[in-house]
């Protein structure tokens, strides 16, 4: 009939005969059963050099504030025969909008494994200690970067790759996921308002400094409100130069802190007509109070001088 049972090297048969057999199989039990599949080979080391990369632990496009620091994540995967490897070097190149932090660590191992380096916007970590990375799986380098001022508003994308000669001898590159972070700008808003009415106020005068930098210098609309846009981390100065018509001008400057949670804020300046505070020291409004001190005083000392006579 063509059928064939047996055991042996390997199965033999028509062409058209079904064939069960063992090639090379495990024994049987005491039960003289067995049971015919072939031998896998001797699991070979296989497993091959990877990377992986984040930004702020997330593959997710993060938004980020012009100036402000955030931190990449480089999970790097070893192959079980790391400690024969005959080089190992891990290379990252910024994108020119972003600028390097200058500080970098190390989850896993000890960062003195390897030997870092920079030329411009490259950055490079190769393996100094391959016996110290035997039986380590993988290992996280972070470092920290930022957006610098000519970024702008844009999605900003790059990668990393891995170049190594393993313990035969083969060269091989492994590069990274594409992350990417979106370089935002942030803005102010100042709303100037009436104090007691909360009707807006036209025509005050900020200007708006950033340390000894000016940024720029605007007038309040009819709605009372002024913008600044395009502005990256930091604190903010806001100083009123000029008052509405029958209103003082505030006497101290408003800070205004923008970070990656808070790159679009917005104030109210509540204002009260031109009596709300004291004259300011040396201004017109003290000559009435000048006059008035003088005369107590004048009244004082008569007042003393004949209570002596008496």
């Amino acid at each position: 009939s063509g059928e064939e049972t047996g055991t042996g090297d390997g199965p033999e048969g028509d062409d058209n005969g079904d064939e069960t057999g063992t090639v090379d199989g495990p024994e049987g039990d005491d039960n003289g059963d067995e049971t015919g599949t072939a031998n896998e080979p001797e699991e070979e080391n296989d497993k091959v050099p990877n990377i992986h990369k984040m930004v702020e632990e997330s593959t997710a496009t993060q938004q980020v504030l012009a100036g402000a620091v955030f931190t990449v994540n480089l999970t790097i995967g070893l192959p079980d025969d790391i400690q024969d490897y005959g080089s190992f070097i891990i290379t990252d190149v910024l994108d020119s909008r972003l600028n390097f932090e200058g500080t970098w660590d190390t989850v896993g191992i000890n960062k003195e494994v390897l030997h870092f380096s920079q030329n411009g916007r490259t950055l490079t970590w190769s393996v100094d200690d391959f016996a110290a990375l035997a039986g380590v799986d993988e290992f996280v380098i972070n470092f920290q970067a930022s957006i610098n001022d000519t970024a702008g508003d844009a999605d900003i994308s790059n990668t990393a790759k891995i170049e190594f000669v393993d313990g035969t001898g083969n060269i091989g590159v492994k590069t990274s996921n594409t992350v990417s972070v979106a370089s935002v700008t942030g803005s102010i808003t100042l709303r100037k308002v009436d104090a007691d009415t909360n009707a807006p106020l036209q025509g005050a005068v900020f200007v708006l400094k950033l340390g000894e930098e000016t940024i720029g210098t605007k007038s309040t609309d009819a709605g009372g409100e002024i913008t600044w846009t395009g502005l990256g981390v930091g604190t903010y100065t806001i100083e009123e130069t000029e008052a509405p018509d029958g209103y003082r001008k505030l006497t101290a400057p408003i800070e205004v802190t923008l970070t990656n949670g808070n790159a679009d804020a917005s104030i109210v300046v509540p204002n009260r007509q031109s009596d709300w505070e004291l004259p300011v020291t040396g201004g017109i409004g003290t000559v009435g109070y000048t006059v008035t001190g003088s005369v107590l005083m004048l009244i004082g000392i008569l007042m003393y001088r004949r209570k002596r006579r008496a």
